[in-house]
């Protein structure tokens, strides 16, 4: 009826939860326009409906269905993602803004099946709570929101870790060394760690490269992760294998095994990595590696064969799995080894009737 001739009116049924102007209107609105201004001032507000009026003829009745969209807010839990109980650790919700309130708050553990209370809420005031500490391990922190039209979000979630970290539940390497090679142990990752600490048998050194040493050797660049690359020494002393999870709380239980001096029979696995020939790299062999420690590529020189023999080079981990093989000739080899990951692996080259062994350490 948009510009139909004739004198138009229009019946509204507004019901209740509108204003107009300010004021609250409910009931029926006649108008001589074929539009109106409504203001929602409850949630929901009433369906609209209109009827409209040309010439005094009415026609049919045209119903507006109201409803509300759904409150699905973006807004994030900000705070630290590990709380220890010497710090205050307050919790908020990012950009709310005004017509938005928080309407709860609720902490409950990661682990359904862990029923001690590890952590509760204090200060709870609005936009803000705050965690006190009372035991280790993963708490799901939760927010749910309210808007102007009553509506309550979902639940807002982050997960929070509170406390010294767990201890590892396992120490994977072998118990039974030989003197004089590489082993590795490693542990699953501990829930709650940011940083590792590890103790090989006593006496033993933190270094950056091995050399020949009575006793074992840690490499400094595997220390402070779930794994490690040890030396065993020329001497293999037993003693204990020793690591514990850390954060900014503190540090966790240790777990340890022991480790004596001989071969493991019981897993191919757990038997030691590689007792290493010419540990001490560059020194008194034939065959020069350099740089070592690489990252991109290394260069092989092979001082007493001669020009047009040929040569392969195989590169394996401390596992004992081959990851690359280069074949050359003469006494010169340049192998790329960026595509290879950070860590200790065993070059073995094969030229005439020998074969050599030297270390390389990938770092990044």
């Amino acid at each position: 009826m948009h510009n139909s001739p004739g004198v138009l009116s229009c019946e509204w049924n507004v019901g209740t939860g509108w204003s107009i102007n300010g004021s609250p209107v409910s009931g029926t609105i006649t108008t001589s326009t074929n539009w109106i201004t409504l203001t929602p001032n409850s949630f929901p507000p009433d369906n609209v409906s209109v009827t409209p009026i040309l010439d005094g003829v009415s026609y049919p009745t045209l119903t507006s269905s109201v409803g509300l969209a759904p409150f699905r807010p973006n807004n994030t839990i900000v705070g630290v993602s590990t709380a220890c109980s010497s710090t205050s650790n307050i919790y908020t919700i990012s950009n709310l803004p005004n017509n938005i309130n928080v309407y709860s708050w609720s902490l409950e553990n990661a682990d359904p099946d862990n029923h001690n209370v590890i952590a509760t809420l204090t200060n709870t005031t609005g936009n803000s709570t705050s965690i006190i500490v009372t035991g280790s391990g993963t708490v799901i922190l939760k927010a749910t929101l309210i808007n102007s039209c009553g509506q309550i979000s979902p639940p807002i979630s982050k997960q929070v870790y509170v406390g010294d970290p767990q201890k590892a539940t396992r120490i994977i390497g072998p118990t039974s060394i030989i003197p004089d090679a590489i082993v590795n142990y490693q542990v699953p990752p501990i829930e709650g760690a940011t940083s590792y600490e590890w103790r090989v048998p006593y006496p033993y050194s933190v270094v950056n490269n091995f050399t020949n040493s009575r006793l074992w050797l840690l490499h400094y660049s595997t220390s402070h992760t779930n794994y490690i690359t040890a030396y065993t020494g020329t001497k293999g002393r037993a003693g204990l294998v020793q690591v514990w999870g850390k954060n900014i709380c503190g540090t966790g239980p240790a777990k340890y095994i022991y480790v004596s001096q001989g071969y493991d029979n019981n897993s191919g696995r757990d038997i030691i990595i590689r007792k290493v020939d010419n540990f001490d790299n560059n020194q008194g062999t034939n065959i020069l590696v350099y740089p070592n420690p690489a990252k991109d590529k290394i260069e092989i020189i092979i001082k007493n064969n001669s020009l047009n023999a040929p040569h392969t080079i195989k590169i394996f981990d401390l596992n004992n799995r081959l990851i690359k093989v280069v074949e050359g000739k003469g006494n010169k080899s340049i192998v790329n080894v960026k595509e290879i990951p950070k860590g200790l692996y065993i070059i073995k080259i094969y030229y005439g009737n020998e074969i050599k062994n030297q270390k390389l350490l990938i770092e990044r």
